[in-house]
């Protein structure tokens, strides 16, 4: 059983912590590898949002497998369903040093990204693929504002 404590509305477990990354490495990889890292990322972010949501509402197995079979595009749309999830949390907690439309942000990235890389013909593969990655980046640099809000307690 993990032992799972709430102060005040913020979420602490003695069993998850969530996990600080460094925003640099995850521009560095997701450029390396023309974003399969975002596979291992997305599969990370998994546990982290369904602690903050108290409850298992996203399979990891089957965002990884979607998302490989897909070729990344579900793995866009987990993001953004994460985002939002990631929001309606610092909402709740009253988190100050908070982005009040994540959701918002990271879903508009990542449509221009996307029609960008299709009304190019890939030719803008490189510069849609870096707005994805800002998208990574702003979900990341959330789930390190709540770890460090964790770290205090």
């Amino acid at each position: 059983m993990q032992a799972i404590e709430k102060r005040d509305k913020l979420v602490v477990s003695n069993s998850h912590t969530i996990e600080k990354r460094d925003l640099g490495k995850i521009v560095i990889f997701s450029t390396v590898t023309l974003g399969i890292y975002g596979i291992l990322l997305i599969a990370k972010w998994t546990d982290d949002v369904n602690f903050l949501l108290g409850k298992q509402k996203h399979e990891k197995i089957v965002i990884v497998v979607v998302s490989v079979v897909t070729i990344g595009i579900a793995l866009a749309v987990w993001e953004i369903i994460f985002a939002y999830d990631i929001q309606n949390y610092t909402e709740k907690i009253r988190l100050k040093e908070r982005s009040k439309n994540l959701g918002g942000t990271v879903l508009g990235l990542t449509l221009f990204a996307y029609a960008l890389a299709f009304a190019s013909g890939g030719l803008a593969f490189i510069l849609s693929m870096a707005f994805g990655i800002y998208a990574s980046c702003l979900v990341q640099k959330e789930l390190n504002i709540i770890a460090d809000e964790m770290s205090v307690l």
